[in-house]
């Protein structure tokens, strides 16, 4: 599980800097984003279909994560003070549902700070999964004991984030733990929404 997880990290990581050289160019469309059916961090139900016409970045954390979570969810925080006049919107799915209900995603987003454009999501852990890793190829997996012994959260998941446009195209995969690149990638998603209009 760790070794298939690494190489696409790895595979990934490839992606996000071939994006990253392409500063000038158009990004490519790399795929459709899901549709899916999950519910916020208020309790309500939250569909896909709210982020048509939107360009939206997506991640993947959990409230109890010690390593990577923390920064990555300090980088969405970042990127929300970079587009916090642009109506592009932000998503963070949590690959452990079963412990993040809406009422700690909710409390885990008071802590960031997180306003009107940034979205908290849990549902069934099956579908979320499927949702990083089918969907968004994303790696993600439960750590086997050997692991944690060795370290690791409970979960393992990608730090990427992924950047879709307003037709639901993945545009981009981006090191979520990069200052410079969460830069770059505010300028992006904001060169994304003009575009549209």
């Amino acid at each position: 599980m760790l070794t298939r997880f690494v190489g696409l990290c790895f595979f990934l990581f490839l992606l996000s800097t071939q994006t990253l050289r392409a500063q000038n160019e158009s990004l490519p469309a790399l795929g459709p984003a899901p549709d899916f059916q999950l519910t916020d961090q208020n309790g309500n139900s939250f569909s896909s279909h709210t982020l048509k016409g939107h360009v939206w970045i997506a991640d993947f954390i959990f409230t109890r994560c010690l390593g990577v979570c923390p920064i990555m969810s300090a980088q969405m925080a970042r990127l929300q003070r970079h587009l916090e006049s642009e109506p592009v919107k932000l998503v963070s799915f949590s690959v452990d549902p079963d412990h993040d209900t809406p009422a700690i995603l909710q409390d885990y987003a008071a802590k960031y700070e997180a306003g009107d454009h940034w979205v908290f999501l849990t549902g069934e852990r099956q579908t979320i999964w499927e949702i990083a890793s089918s969907n968004f190829h994303l790696g993600v997996g439960q750590a086997t004991p050997e692991e944690m012994k060795q370290g690791a959260q409970p979960v393992l998941h990608s730090n990427r984030f992924v950047l879709v446009d307003q037709t639901g195209q993945i545009r981009g995969y981006f090191e979520g733990t990069n200052p410079d690149t969460i830069d770059h990638l505010a300028k992006l998603a904001k060169q994304l929404d003009a575009a549209s209009s």
